[in-house]
């Protein structure tokens, strides 16, 4: 059933301007991913992305759900955050570093998610 909903998620995707995305940003490929966020929980990623490239993270929610995305430095602090159903957090790191992303679900039920970065 996780591979049908990846393979409809990935054929949505060109259809929501996906193709859009920078080239360059996480290292060492741009990832991809289906996960679900429980009820008032956070997903959390820990990628890496390199410097002085537009890094680019977006998370496409069924449904339309409503989700929070942010991303936070390697220091915590906050450097992107979006909501909505489809979030896109953009940001330009100065350094090459570990970065989190964190997928809140504020619903009052459990919200499937297909993950993207740059």
């Amino acid at each position: 059933m996780k591979r049908m909903i990846l393979a409809v998620a990935l054929a949505a995707m060109g259809l929501l301007g996906w193709t859009n995305f920078s080239q360059a940003g996480r290292m060492p490929d741009p990832g991809i991913a289906l996960d679900t966020a429980q009820a008032h929980q956070t997903v959390v990623y820990h990628d890496n992305f390199a410097g002085l490239s537009t890094a680019q993270v977006q998370a496409v929610a069924s449904g339309g759900s409503t989700l929070l995305l942010g991303v936070y430095d390697s220091a915590g602090n906050l450097v992107a955050f979006n909501t909505g159903s489809s979030p896109t957090a953009s940001w330009t790191p100065l350094l090459s570093q570990e970065y989190t992303i964190k997928v809140l679900n504020p619903n009052d039920s459990a919200v499937g998610f297909v993950i993207r970065t740059n």
